[in-house]
């Protein structure tokens, strides 16, 4: 019987193409929908009660001290691959500068007097 999912390192390569590809103004958005793609193990994780037990990256089954572990008053998605954890912090950047970009235009628009 085979598994449907890919190898690690094949879908570690697909999100490093994935990356390459996506237009800029959606990378914010990559890490969400990666995320979300990842497959969900057991009912609770399907209702989202509890955090997913695969890397988010390449679908890997993490070990549950890695599942339950907070990485500055968050949890952590990827496993302990470097490849994983950089590709993962490489769009939390992307993230935290569309945040301040978007932060900015909006106390702009309150200081204008625009209604937010």
């Amino acid at each position: 019987m085979t598994c449907p999912l890919p190898l690690p390192e094949a879908r570690r390569r697909q999100v490093a193409l994935l990356l390459r590809t996506t237009p800029v103004d959606e990378l914010p958005l990559l890490r969400a929908r990666l995320y979300a793609a990842t497959p969900a193990v057991g009912l609770a994780e399907l209702r989202g009660r509890e955090p997913k037990s695969r890397c988010a990256v390449c679908w890997v089954l993490r070990p549950v001290r890695l599942q339950w572990k907070e990485y500055g008053d968050a949890h952590r998605y990827t496993c302990d691959e470097q490849t994983c954890q950089k590709i993962w912090q490489r769009l939390a950047r992307w993230e935290e500068a569309a945040r301040a970009e978007a932060q900015a235009r909006l106390v702009e628009s309150v200081c204008q007097g625009v209604p937010a």
